[in-house]
């Protein structure tokens, strides 16, 4: 069978729109050609209507790939989607959020409990990403506009994205991209959904990272600089709801942090001085070895997602490896 359709407009909720400019259904593949999904409102509307924070985005994909899409229903009752494989291409996904807004205080489950409870089948075996872009931007003072990392040439790849897999099947996830533009970055993350503790593992490496690359998200949000290189970072999270454990090795040299006036501009003398007392500005003199650190136990905040879990735990190891004792 062949169904073709075009310009399909959806609304999704209060805030965002999804608009597809072809969709093409055939028995072997599904295509959806130029996929839009966005926030209705420019940043400032969202901003003023929203009661608690909320995501700003704008997503286009040129191009969606489904293989052999199957969709039913299980004994006329349980909805299933099934895909061996889903291919986004070359999708771009600008994030924005105003930190200014009152915070969402609901509890934010893991991906593990997500997809156990949702009220279908899902069935995806493989699912890429090729050569994305990743924009966040933060705001957190009300005199400028935020600070931004990016991820460009991401790549992903997730196995088993499904609630019908048995143990000891995990979802597996893995990433190559360049952060902020100059460092290569690989990721890989699993867990498995039938396991109700929602255990799971994160490891990256990331590596060179001219420090001051940091700065364009450091310095709005912190009113701070950095200089010098963070050579190579590796860490590994063994995480559940709660809590987790990391362990890190780092190599960096030159590493100063630089504390700024009101202005964000300026130089504080006095207090970029009395910071870097507490901060090691070197790894150590081997040139192969990291400094290896672990924090055996990190809290996690309920109210935040599983990727600001990750980040609080990136802080604890790099507060431990580059603060002096």
């Amino acid at each position: 069978y062949q169904l073709s359709f075009g310009n399909l407009f959806f609304k999704v909720g209060d805030y965002e729109n999804i608009e597809i400019s072809q969709v093409e259904i055939n028995t072997g593949k599904s295509i959806l050609r130029d996929l839009k999904l966005y926030t209705k409102y420019n940043k400032q509307e969202l901003s003023r209507i929203i009661p608690v924070e909320r995501d700003h985005f704008n997503l286009n994909c040129p191009l969606i790939e489904l293989n052999s899409l199957d969709l039913g229903f299980v004994q006329d009752s349980m909805f299933y989607f099934k895909c061996p494989k889903i291919t986004f291409n070359e999708p771009d996904l600008k994030v924005f959020r105003d930190k200014l807004v009152h915070d969402d205080l609901k509890t934010k489950k893991l991906y593990g409990t997500l997809l156990r409870n949702l009220p279908f089948h899902l069935n995806v075996d493989s699912l890429q990403i090729n050569k994305g872009s990743i924009r966040y931007t933060e705001k957190v003072k009300a005199e400028n506009n935020g600070g931004t990392v990016h991820f460009s040439n991401f790549n992903l790849s997730v196995q088993s994205l499904s609630n019908t897999y048995v143990s000891p099947v995990k979802t597996t996830i893995q990433v190559t991209s360049e952060f902020m533009g100059t460092a290569p970055l690989q990721a890989n993350w699993s867990f498995d959904v039938n396991d109700r503790s929602d255990a799971f593992m994160f490891h990256a490496n990331i590596g060179k990272l001219p420090a001051n690359n940091m700065n364009q998200f450091i310095e709005p949000n912190l009113g701070k600089r950095v200089e010098g290189d963070l050579l190579n970072t590796v860490f590994t999270i063994h995480g559940n709801p709660y809590t987790s454990s990391v362990d890190m090795g780092i190599k960096y040299r030159d590493f100063d942090v630089i504390a700024l006036r009101k202005d964000g501009k300026r130089k504080n003398k006095v207090l970029s001085n009395a910071i870097n007392v507490f901060v090691d500005n070197d790894s150590g003199s081997n040139s192969n070895s990291l400094r290896e650190v672990q924090v055996k136990e990190v809290e996690r905040d309920q109210t935040k997602s599983v990727f600001n879990f990750i980040w609080k735990n990136v802080k604890a190891g790099l507060l431990k490896a580059m603060v002096k004792e």
